[in-house]
């Protein structure tokens, strides 16, 4: 949300020449409607000639150059969380030679609140993300189609986007995907090619045997208490940002609307993951009977939105293009609720948490055994979504030490580069593998 002394000006289209497409960093309010989402982009512009990077960091020194024909790498933050958070991740993608967005769904960080009868689920903010991009230009200039920028130049056939979600933001890049296939016919829409995914930690859905117990609200750093969740995890300890950087993602997240937006955004996440999951033949269903060819559906006009989601609904074989790689990166948020619980045990009931010891006691044995469950369970969990990419596109990277954290982008931001990386074109820089820090 912006706050009152903010001085930056909502945009509904963009100036010409378009800085999203030429300035090495920009950034800015851009209007979808009737409020407007803040975005940020950095890295060599697309129509800028290839560059070798020159930094001594391992990770860029074997990326690939910026080019046209590279991807614009789009992260989506996870559930409270805004592009605050991803702020190294950004800084470290551009500096190995790619174009990158992060950008705050309505309600978080500088992005104005949505209304509030609107819905927030993971369709809603895919239509808001696309939208924005279409206002920023960037849809037309990464899409397969033929388009122009705003000086009526050719820059169609474009390279589309490599999404990166974490946690629940993972829900809402497959939501994205889904998006763009359903509207793949559009002739008035050039399409957007998803490229690639990488999913951090990515929510896929608790089975209903190990749905949260209630109890877990009780425990401060368990879903609210940031501030306690980032001390007794290590985040406050480990993290690779600056003293300025830090100050931001707390304005970020300690606040009392972007805490509202998250209340509304938390209703909606074990349903909506659980409406995406099933229309990607993620929910458990066998995949070999869904398979429906898209390509039936590329000349349906607007008006044929039914026909199109049903067919993008009932084939997970083609969900990603069969060029696409998909990484996953699994960190075990349940190593984050062992901390907790083992923190409570040992210090006991805080003064401020309305209960007794006892009911207290009660709730940290609860969520305790509970958590011994889902650390059973998350890593199968968490490799479903392997099923999106083609046989041989996708691959399972399973963090440690300190980046056995549900965010590991505050701790080992280049993890996650080197999966992007690889998604890209299969460089993950000098060094390889699996790291902790």
């Amino acid at each position: 949300m912006v706050s009152a002394a903010s001085t930056t000006t909502p945009t509904s289209t963009p100036p010409s020449p378009n800085p999203w497409l030429t300035l090495p960093t920009h950034a800015a309010l851009v209007s979808i409607g009737t409020y407007s989402l803040y975005l940020s982009i950095s890295g060599p512009p697309p129509t800028s000639s290839p560059t070798s990077s020159s930094s001594p960091n391992s990770i860029t020194n074997s990326s690939p150059t910026q080019t046209k024909n590279n991807p614009l790498i789009v992260i989506e933050a996870g559930h409270g969380d805004s592009s605050a958070s991803w702020i190294v991740v950004a800084r470290h993608i551009a500096a190995a030679g790619l174009r990158v967005l992060t950008y705050d769904r309505s309600g978080y960080g500088r992005s104005q609140d949505a209304p509030e009868d609107l819905d927030l689920g993971p369709q809603k903010r895919a239509e808001e993300l696309s939208e924005a991009l279409r206002v920023a230009g960037l849809w037309e200039a990464y899409a397969d189609g033929d388009g122009e920028d705003g000086d009526g130049n050719g820059i169609g056939k474009g390279p589309g986007v490599v999404l990166v979600g974490h946690s629940f933001g993972g829900t809402l890049v497959r939501a994205f995907l889904l998006y763009t296939l359903t509207r793949r016919g559009h002739q008035q829409n050039p399409s957007l090619r998803v490229a690639g995914l990488v999913l951090v930690d990515s929510m896929t859905s608790y089975p209903h045997s190990l749905d949260p117990p209630t109890s877990m609200a009780m425990l401060p750093g368990m879903g609210s208490s940031p501030a306690e969740y980032r001390t007794i995890t290590g985040l406050e300890e480990h993290h690779v940002f600056s003293a300025e950087e830090y100050a931001a993602i707390v304005t970020a997240s300690d606040n009392d609307e972007g805490r509202k937006t998250g209340e509304r955004e938390a209703g909606l996440v074990v349903s909506g993951t659980d409406e995406i999951n099933k229309a990607l033949g993620l929910d458990g269903d066998a995949q070999g009977t869904k398979k429906v060819d898209l390509q039936e559906h590329e000349n349906e006009s607007e008006n044929d939105d039914k026909k199109a989601e049903a067919a993008a609904s009932a084939s997970a074989a083609t969900m990603l293009d069969p060029s696409a790689r998909l990484g996953a990166i699994f960190c075990g948020a349940h190593y984050d609720f062992a901390k907790i619980v083992a923190h409570y045990r040992r210090t006991g009931r805080p003064e401020d948490v309305p209960c007794s010891d006892e009911e207290f006691a009660a709730a940290v044995s609860e969520v305790g055994e509970w958590t011994e469950m889902w650390a059973g369970e998350e890593e199968s969990n968490k490799r479903r979504v392997l099923s999106l990419a083609k046989e041989g596109m996708s691959r399972f990277t399973i963090a440690e030490g300190n980046a056995r954290t549900h965010n590991v982008q505050w701790v080992d931001p280049d993890l996650i580069v080197r999966e992007v990386l690889w998604v890209v074109g299969g460089s993950e820089g000098a060094e390889v593998g699996v790291t902790g820090k």
